[in-house]
């Protein structure tokens, strides 16, 4: 629960937060790998923020091959969040092509983030498959997210994803093979 509300948090850009509650994370289970990497990117991130506020010393470099996607606005609803060794595009799902898990909700699709990923992964082995080794999914209920230290992968990536997104025969018939998680 808190490596989820962790996620969300970043979403929102409370990167001091998200940080607390991905060391809450790994404290109630040090054996999480995941826990254990968002811990050491959100204090990256945490001091390359505070750096470029001047309230920290301490340069962070490694950022600098992640800029933020040229058009942010572009990919919206998805967020592009920057880490210190990765970037991720996150979604709160909920809001965006609801539609178009409610033609299949008979067989039990909801639009959570697990079925996000899902239709990512489609999305990726048709479209895609040269970006298969470079972009890694950790959907959550409430969130997709995708990741890679491949900054520019995975903006590729983004991209392409949001543009099959607005063409509805596209993410339909993509949908279609989708599967439950």
């Amino acid at each position: 629960m808190a490596f989820s509300f962790g996620l969300c948090l970043l979403l929102f850009e409370k990167n001091k937060e998200a940080l607390q509650q991905f060391e809450i994370a790994y404290q109630l289970n040090p054996a999480d790998k995941q826990a254990s990497k968002f811990v050491q990117m959100s204090k990256t991130s945490l001091a390359s923020q505070m750096n470029k506020e001047g309230t920290s010393d301490k340069v962070i470099t490694s950022t600098q091959k992640y800029a933020p996607s040229p058009d942010a606005e572009s990919l919206l609803p998805f967020k592009w969040v920057v880490h210190a060794n990765s970037v991720s595009l996150i979604l709160s799902v909920g809001s965006y092509k609801n539609e178009v898990f409610a033609e299949r909700a008979d067989e039990g699709f909801e639009g959570n983030g697990y079925e996000w990923g899902s239709l990512a992964a489609i999305f990726i082995e048709e479209i895609m498959p040269e970006l298969a080794a470079q972009i890694q999914f950790e959907p959550k209920a409430s969130m997709f997210c995708a990741y890679s230290t491949d900054g520019e992968a995975l903006e590729r990536f983004a991209l392409g994803f949001k543009a099959a997104c607005e063409d509805d025969a596209l993410i339909r018939d993509l949908f279609s093979r989708a599967e439950l998680d």
